[in-house]
């Protein structure tokens, strides 16, 4: 198995550029326009916020009518370079599959390497959450593995070797170099 045929490339909420995933209960006043508990935003009402205040380069804040949570689709990622890290504070160069790159995005709950993740993002910068069944010890539908550059392989998960982060060929050009400390195939 390649290492980009992760299924764990999903970030933490519907698309990546969406900022949370909380929904709003039946009852709640979501929609009237006033920012109430539990809501980010309120239909135009975004308390002030923008795309530049959660980390992204620019672009237009919305607010989901559904929830009252940030959609950030608006807002505008920012290419990086994962062996880099090369972006803002809170935010992490991580693999995006709705968009088909790296790009900056916030970073969750910074859960280090070899620890259970549900989501891209949940884990700390310099990781991307894997499909368990390619790491040792993992406890969970996913650990955090960390990036590594095949040119210089240095894992320092016990048993995990440094595998290409995309199949053979495909890697697009500055990429060449991106790998995953996960199993040998």
């Amino acid at each position: 198995m390649e290492a980009s045929e992760s299924s764990m490339g999903e970030s933490s909420s519907e698309t990546a550029t969406d900022v949370s995933e909380s929904d709003t209960t039946e009852g709640d006043p979501c929609g009237n326009g006033a920012i109430d508990e539990g809501e980010q935003c309120d239909g135009d009402n975004l308390g002030g916020f923008s795309c530049t205040d959660l980390g992204y380069p620019a672009g237009t804040l919305a607010c989901d009518p559904a929830t009252c949570t940030y959609d950030a689709s608006g807002c505008d990622l920012e290419t990086c370079d994962p062996l880099l890290q090369d972006c803002g504070a809170r935010m992490g160069c991580f693999f995006d599959q709705a968009n088909d790159g790296f790009f900056c995005i916030s970073s969750t709950q910074d859960i280090p390497t070899g620890e259970p993740c549900g989501f891209v993002n949940d884990c700390a910068p310099g990781n991307i959450c894997w499909a368990a069944d390619m790491l040792p010890f993992c406890n969970g539908s996913g650990c955090c593995a960390a990036f590594c550059d095949l040119t210089d392989p240095t894992c320092s998960v016990m048993g995990t070797e440094c595998v290409s982060f995309y199949p053979e060929g495909m890697a697009p050009p500055g990429f060449e170099d991106v790998g995953v400390c996960i199993l040998p195939a």
